[in-house]
This record gives C-alpha cells, sequence and structure tokens, in this order.
C-alpha cells in the first residue's frame, strides 16, 4: 500500500467543520498545528527526507498551501468581524470550513504521495507502536 493514511483528525476537523461545532473545530486544529501533532514542523522534516530537487519544492509548495487551507478551517481566520452571525451565514461558514478541510487533506495526500516507500514505512511502524 503506497498510501499513508492522513491523522485521523483530518477526519474529525470534517465532520465537526460540517456540524459547525466551533469550539471542537478550533480544538482539532490547535492539536494538529501545535502538541501534539506539530504538522509545520513535522511535514519540513519529512520533506527534508526527499533526495529529489523538483519533488523538495513541491513538498514546500504542498505544505504552504496545506498550512493555508487548515488555518482557513476556522472562517474567524478568514473572514473579518463577523459579529452576530445568521442562520444563512452560519450555514455558508459551515460549507467554507468544510471545504477548507477537505482541501487541507487532499493536499496532505498529495504530500504523502511525494514520500518514499520507505520512509512511509518507518512511519507506519512508528503509528503501530502507539
Amino acid at each position: 500500500m503506497r498510501r499513508l493514511k492522513r491523522c485521523a483528525l483530518m477526519g474529525d476537523l470534517e465532520t465537526v467543520a460540517e456540524a459547525g461545532q466551533w469550539a471542537e473545530l478550533r480544538n482539532i486544529l490547535q492539536r494538529i498545528a501545535k502538541e501534539p501533532n506539530k504538522a509545520k514542523e513535522n511535514l519540513k522534516s519529512a520533506a527534508a527526507c526527499l533526495d529529489d530537487d523538483k519533488q523538495y519544492e513541491k513538498a514546500e509548495a504542498l505544505i504552504v498551501e496545506y498550512l493555508e487551507y487548515l488555518s482557513q478551517v476556522d472562517f474567524k481566520n478568514y473572514y473579518d468581524n463577523v459579529g452576530q452571525i445568521s442562520v444563512t451565514q452560519e450555514m455558508q461558514f459551515k460549507d467554507f470550513s468544510l471545504k477548507c478541510a477537505q482541501a487541507a487533506g487532499k493536499k496532505l495526500d498529495e504530500f504523502i504521495r511525494l514520500m518514499p516507500e520507505e520512509q512511509l514505512e518507518a512511519a507506519r511502524s512508528q503509528l503501530n507502536v502507539f
């Protein structure tokens, strides 16, 4: 199997975005970005394992795109001063957040596909420890 599954938190993120559970969404975003997952740091470390310069550049670009989409999952990071949210806005924000979460997941999947098989196997073995 060439593909390492993205972390379960990404699936959770899509679920809570679709449900409009904003506090939980922000909690998940924190767990992805900071402890225990440190997405940016870990993705950059993984990209450093790529020997091919073109693949490394592609990986770096994907990291930027992934992190940008991830930051936009919380609509408050994208929309200024939303104030009191109407039902229509709530639906729009849910849709926006879900689409951003899905786009982030796709970028993460693209990034994972760049990784050499031996790196994926090493990552899988680390996951199996827990």
